[in-house]
C-alpha cells in the first residue's frame, strides 16, 4: 500500500522562510542595529548639512522626501544584508534546492524586511 505525501502549499512555503528570518533575526538583532544605525547616520547627516543652509531653505517642506529616501536606502540596506547573510552561510543555495516558486523567496524576504523596517521607522520618524 503506497503513502500519498502531500506536497506543501506556496503559503506553507511563505510562512516557513518568514518564520525562519524573523527568528533568525530575534537570535542576533544584527540586521535592525545595522539599519537602525544607518538610519539615525543618514538623519544626522541631513540634520547637520541641512542646517548649513540658513535660513533661505524650508527644511519642512523637503522633510518627507528626505525621509522617503531614508525609507528607501534603509530598506535596500536591510534586503541586501538578509541575501548576503544566506548567500555567506551556504543556505541560499539549499532554500533554491526545495522546489517551490522562487518569487516566495524574494516575497519571504520582502515581508521579513519590510516588519525590520516599520522597528527602524517607529524609532527614527519621531
Amino acid at each position: 500500500m503506497a503513502v500519498e505525501m502531500k506536497k506543501p502549499s506556496t503559503w506553507a512555503h511563505y510562512k516557513a522562510l518568514l518564520r525562519k528570518d524573523l527568528a533568525q533575526e530575534l537570535h542576533t538583532k544584527e540586521m535592525i542595529t545595522s539599519m537602525g544605525l544607518y538610519a539615525l547616520l543618514v538623519l544626522v547627516v541631513y540634520g547637520a548639512s541641512l542646517a548649513q543652509a540658513g535660513s533661505e531653505l524650508d527644511i519642512q517642506q523637503m522633510a518627507g522626501g528626505l525621509l522617503w529616501v531614508v525609507v528607501l536606502f534603509t530598506s535596500l540596506l536591510g534586503l541586501n544584508r538578509s541575501f548576503s547573510h544566506e548567500k555567506e552561510n551556504g543556505c541560499l543555495e539549499s532554500i533554491l534546492l526545495v522546489p517551490m516558486d522562487r518569487s516566495v523567496i524574494f516575497l519571504a524576504k520582502a515581508t521579513a524586511n519590510l516588519v525590520f523596517l516599520l522597528i527602524v521607522e517607529v524609532i527614527c520618524v519621531p
